[in-house]
C-alpha cells in the first residue's frame, strides 16, 4: 500500500530537482493524487529549497572583507611598503583573495593557486607550499626571525621544487654519510659526511639541494613566489629575474667554478648557489619591512659578473653560522669563506668588512616606485653609462669635477668600501637636479 506513494514521491523529487536546476522546464505535476505523507514531504522539500536559495542570496550580499580589516592598519602599511604601492587595490591579488576568503577556503590553497598563476605567466613551475612556508605567510613573517635558520620565512630554502621530494633528498644525504663505526669524522678528501653532519641535515626543515639541477629548480621556482608576494613588476622581482637569467646563461661555468673552489667543493656548491639568492632576498626584506620608504633592491648579478669576467670568487657569502651549509662544506679549508694559509706570514692583512649602506636622503624622483625609478632598478649603471658614452657623453660629475657615485644616488644604496664613498652624502640642489636630468636621459625608455 506504501509502494505507490513512494514511487510518486521519487518521481516528484526528480522532477523538482530538474525544475529547480534547469530553467525553462514546466513545474512537476504529480500524476496520482498524493496522500498526506507525500504532501508533507513535498512541503519539506520546498522549505529546504527556499532555505538554500536564501542562504545563497545572503552569501552573495555579504560584504567583502577589506585588506585593512583582515590584516590591521599596521600590517597593511607594511604590506604597502613591502610591495611598494600606494593603495591596497594595487597590492598583488593574493592578499585580496586571502582577505575575502570564505569560511571553508584554505589559505594554503589560495597561496598555491596564486603561485601557480604567476608561474604560468612566467612560463615556469611554482614550488610546493610547505607547512612552514604557510605559517610564515599567515604570520606575515616574510624574512623569518633568525637569519641563520634558512628554513624560516618565505625564502628560497623554505620551498620544495615541484619535481623534487624532501624525502628523496634526505635519502641522498644519508647516502653521502657512508662512514664506518669509527667514522664520526669527515674524511680528509671531504667527500663523506660525518654522522653528526648527516643528522644536522636530516633534521632541517629547509629543502637542501644536493645536485646542481635541484639548485637551479629551486631558484627558478622561487621567481613565481616573489611575483605572487610582491608583484611581477616589483623592483626586487625584476632584479632577481636578472640574476636568475645570468646564472642560467652561464650555468656550466658556475657549476665548475663553485665545485672546484677549495672552500666549497661539489657537495656544498648547489646549496651555496641557492644561498647567494636566499641571503640577498632576506637582506632586502629585512630592510624594507622596517621602513615605509621604498628600499632599492640588491643587485643579484653583483659578484656573479666578477666570476665571469675576472674568475674571482672572493664575493661568496659567509656561511659560518648556517649549520646545514657548514655540514656540507669541504674539509680542505676553514668555514669562513676565505682560504687558509700554512704560514701566518703569507696571510693577507685584515681588510675592512664590506657593509651595504642605504641612502636615506635619496632624491624622491628616483625612488623605485616612480616610473624613472623602475627603469633605473631594471638597468645596470654600467649599461646606462655605456649608452651615454655612445652619445658622446660620460659619467655625471660633482660640482668639484669629481665623479659621482651613481649607484648611491640612482639605486639608493652602495657599499662601505666604494671608491667613491666620499660622495655618499647629501649634495647641493643644483647638483641633484643635474644628476636627475642625467638619469632621465641615461635611463630613458
Amino acid at each position: 500500500s506504501l509502494y505507490q506513494p513512494e514511487v510518486d514521491l521519487e518521481l516528484y523529487m526528480e522532477r523538482m530537482v530538474l525544475h529547480r536546476d534547469l530553467t525553462g522546464l514546466n513545474a512537476p505535476v504529480i500524476e496520482h493524487a498524493p496522500n498526506h505523507v507525500v504532501t508533507t514531504l513535498a512541503s519539506a522539500i520546498e522549505a529546504l529549497k527556499e532555505s538554500h536559495l536564501q542562504s545563497s542570496r545572503d552569501i552573495a550580499r555579504a560584504p567583502v572583507t577589506s585588506v585593512r580589516d583582515a590584516f590591521g592598519e599596521s600590517n597593511t602599511r607594511r604590506l604597502l611598503a613591502l610591495c611598494q604601492v600606494g593603495d591596497t587595490d594595487d597590492l598583488p591579488p593574493v592578499y585580496q583573495a586571502w582577505a575575502s576568503k570564505k569560511k571553508n577556503d584554505r589559505v594554503q590553497h589560495i597561496l598555491q593557486d596564486h603561485l601557480d598563476s604567476c608561474a604560468t605567466v612566467l612560463e615556469s613551475e611554482a614550488p610546493f607550499v610547505t607547512t612552514a612556508a604557510l605559517k610564515a605567510f599567515q604570520n606575515l613573517r616574510f624574512s623569518g626571525n633568525d637569519g641563520n635558520n634558512i628554513s624560516e620565512g618565505l625564502l628560497p630554502f623554505a620551498f620544495i621544487p615541484r619535481h623534487e621530494s624532501a624525502t628523496t633528498t634526505k635519502q641522498r644525504l644519508e647516502a653521502l654519510s657512508q662512514v664506518d663505526t669509527y667514522g664520526d669524522m669527515l674524511t680528509m678528501s671531504g667527500n663523506l659526511l660525518s654522522l653528526a653532519d648527516s643528522k644536522t641535515l636530516s633534521k632541517s626543515a629547509a629543502f637542501i639541494p644536493v645536485t646542481w639541477r635541484q639548485a637551479l629548480l629551486q631558484i627558478t621556482g622561487y621567481l613565481p613566489v616573489l611575483a605572487a608576494l610582491l608583484g611581477g613588476e616589483h623592483p626586487l622581482t625584476l632584479s632577481y629575474q636578472q640574476g636568475l637569467a645570468y646564472v642560467t646563461e652561464h650555468q656550466d661555468t658556475f657549476e665548475e667554478a663553485f665545485s672546484q673552489e677549495p672552500n666549497v667543493g661539489g657537495r656544498l656548491a648547489p646549496a651555496l648557489l641557492v644561498y647567494c639568492f636566499h641571503g640577498r632576498v632576506r637582506s632586502w626584506m629585512v630592510d624594507q619591512w622596517k621602513r615605509e620608504r621604498p628600499v632599492a633592491p640588491l643587485s643579484f648579478t653583483l659578484g656573479f659578473e666578477n666570476l665571469i669576467y675576472f674568475g674571482q670568487m672572493n664575493w661568496l657569502p659567509n656561511i659560518r653560522n648556517i649549520p646545514e651549509l657548514v655540514a656540507l662544506k669541504s674539509t680542505n679549508g676553514d668555514i669562513s669563506g676565505t682560504r687558509t694559509s700554512r704560514s701566518t706570514s703569507d696571510r693577507p692583512a685584515a681588510v675592512e668588512r664590506q657593509v651595504r649602506i642605504l641612502n636615506e636622503g635619496m632624491d624622491p624622483r628616483l625612488l623605485p616606485c616612480t616610473a624613472l625609478g623602475k627603469r633605473i632598478s631594471a638597468t645596470k649603471i654600467l649599461d646606462a653609462v655605456k649608452g651615454m658614452k655612445a652619445k658622446g657623453k660620460d659619467f655625471c660629475l660633482r660640482d668639484d669635477g669629481e665623479q659621482k657615485c651613481h649607484t648611491w644616488h640612482a639605486k639608493g644604496f652602495c657599499y662601505s668600501r666604494c671608491s667613491h664613498k666620499r660622495d655618499h652624502v647629501k649634495r647641493p640642489t643644483a647638483e641633484i637636479n643635474r644628476f636627475h636630468d642625467w638619469c632621465k636621459e641615461a635611463f630613458s625608455e
